[in-house]
């Protein structure tokens, strides 16, 4: 799964926000309510391996050791 595919998908629902959490399928918020984007659930090194491809090298120092990091990302 690839992150330009979820966010193509994301556009096209309309949604506001994605979620990503291992154990979960990919969620989208559309029309103020939390989706699934499908009925494949993330195992924690595809949750991983997504969200890093959207942070920098230093941003992911700063998850690994905080353990917490606040991010924007627009697409499109």
């Amino acid at each position: 799964m690839q992150i330009t595919s979820i966010l193509t998908d994301a556009v096209l629902r309309k949604a506001t926000d994605v979620h990503l959490l291992s154990g979960m399928p990919v969620m989208m918020r559309v029309a103020g309510k939390l989706v699934p984007a499908n009925d494949r659930v993330l195992d924690p090194d595809q949750a991983r391996d997504i969200c890093y491809s959207l942070l920098s090298e230093e941003e992911i120092s700063t998850f690994e050791q905080n353990h917490d990091l606040d991010i924007i990302r627009t697409f499109g």
